[in-house]
Parts: structure tokens; sequence; C-alpha cells
């Protein structure tokens, strides 16, 4: 394994590392190709060629693309670590239903989502053998239970539905040697403690909150030996490469106590917003 795959695998672990990781989550690769003169082509051979003009350090991989295992390949060819996301069941279980009849169901009829979920979480455990095959160094869950303004389904029905297939999958990914991550927007502090019971070693989170709001999930990771993947709000990139270059800098500066991988939040769109990315990482490479 190379030095700096294995640098993000000890961060998510909870071992502090400098200098701090550094990568890529959801950014469509539509959007990166002309941010960074990298010539539109095939989606792996732009992520990875990205991932290495802007000297990162990982990168998500969706499980759900075509070009998935070539992406993760390329990157572990790069030296880079490559985390596989794979959707967690429940998203998936409410757009069967309907989303918003789907998360009435999570109140008030929750044995209606139960076959669903089943299913889904067998589906999940394929996605993991796929990324394991791929030579993925982590897991990502995703499954979204909160958005900026709090959380979409209540603890209850996290820990009494959905924390234990959660776990399965934790279990699956960590009987190939494999580390597993989570990933949900907005304001998951009130689940923490059922993340860690799961089994899961970081989060990705804080997608949608202010700096304030990001700075009390990061205390909170820390507080449940949790690492924290993100930092890089979207929202502040949308403002310009000069907010965006205070944003790195101030980041940088999180990021070298320790418990947090500088990442995007998974909200940009536009290349502008990637060029004020790149800013934000060179920002924070530079911090103390």
């Amino acid at each position: 394994m190379s030095e700096r795959a294995d640098r993000v695998l000890k961060a998510l672990e909870g071992v502090p590392v400098y200098p701090p990781g550094a990568g890529l989550s959801f950014v469509p690769t539509e959007t990166i190709a002309p941010s960074h003169g990298t010539l539109a082509g095939d989606p792996a051979d732009v992520l990875v060629a990205t991932v290495e003009d802007l000297d990162l350090d990982f990168a998500f991989v969706p499980a759900d693309v075509p070009w998935a295992s070539r992406a993760t390949e390329g990157l572990v060819r790069s030296g880079r670590a490559a985390l596989w996301v794979v959707d967690g069941p429940l998203w998936p279980a409410l757009r069967q239903l309907g989303i918003e009849e789907g998360l009435k169901a999570t109140a008030w009829d929750p044995g209606v989502l139960e076959p669903i979920l089943d299913s889904e979480t067998d589906r999940a455990r394929t996605d993991i053998v796929a990324g394991v095959d791929a030579g993925a160094h982590a897991i990502v869950i995703a499954d979204d239970i909160a958005g900026s303004s709090g959380p979409l389904i209540s603890p209850d029905y996290l820990n009494e539905h959905l924390i234990h297939r959660l776990a399965l999958l934790v279990a699956f990914a960590a009987s190939d040697g494999l580390r597993t991550a989570f990933h949900s927007d907005g304001e998951i502090r009130a689940f923490l403690q059922s993340i860690v019971r799961a089994g899961f070693v970081a989060v990705h989170g804080g997608g949608g909150l202010p700096l304030i709001g990001f700075e009390a999930l990061l205390a909170e990771t820390r507080r449940q030996g949790l690492a924290l993947v993100g930092g890089l709000d979207s929202v502040v990139l949308r403002e310009g490469v000069p907010a965006s270059v205070r944003l790195g800098a101030h980041v940088g500066v999180l990021a070298s106590a320790g418990g947090l991988l500088m990442s995007d939040d998974g909200g940009i769109t536009t290349a502008s917003e990637m060029g004020a990315l790149a800013a934000a990482f060179t920002a924070a490479s530079t911090s103390e």
C-alpha cells in the first residue's frame, strides 16, 4: 500500500497524521474536467487525473457508475486511497414508496418498509463485494438521515429499524479487512452514538451546515472517537476564490489538530465551484 493511502486509512481509524489527508467526495466528473484542464473523456481517467493534479490523497468512487472499478484501479495505481461509496438501505427504500410517503412510514407504519430494507441491505452487500474486488481501500455507506435543519428520521427509528442493518454492512466490509465510514448531509450529531455502535470509524458530513455547525459536528465526532471527512462547504465555495481561500486556511488549521480529513461537502455542481475548491485545498495545505 502506498504511503498516501496508508495515511488516509490511519486517519480514518483515528490515528493523528500530518499533513492531514485531503480528497474529493461527491464531485461530478463533468464538473471537474473543464476546471483543471483535464480533457473530457473516460470519467475514471478524469477523476484520477484531477486527484493527481490537485495533489490529493483520496477520492470517493460511487459504486453505481459503470466506471467505478476503473477509477478505483487508477487511484490505486496512482498511490491514492479509493473510498468506495455504497447507497445504504434507507433512501432506496423510501424512493420505492415515494419519498414523502416513505418518510411518513418511518413514523407511522415502519413495518411497511421492512421487506424493502432487507432487500436493499442485500443489494448493498453485493455493492461492497464489487468494491472489494476492485481494490477499494475503504467503504462509505451513504444514507441521508438529516438535513441542515435537523433529523429526517427519528433516533428511535434509526435504532430500531436501520442501525442493525448498517451494522451488518460494516461487519461484512470488515470481514474483508475494510473500514467503513457513514455519509449523511446535515445535522447528524443526535445520531453519532448509534453510528459508533454500528461500527463505523468515520463520518462524511456537515453538508448544508454553516461553519459554526460544522465545528460543532467536528467537536462531537472527536468526542465520540470518530474521524470526520469534509469541511469545505459548497455554499462558501460559491462565494468565489477569496472566501474559499479563507475557508481552506481555517479548515487546514482544524485538520492539523487531528480527527479531520479535508474534502468538499458533496454539493459542488459547477466548474467555478470546483476552481474555488482547488484554491481552498491550496490554502489548507499551506496553513499551520
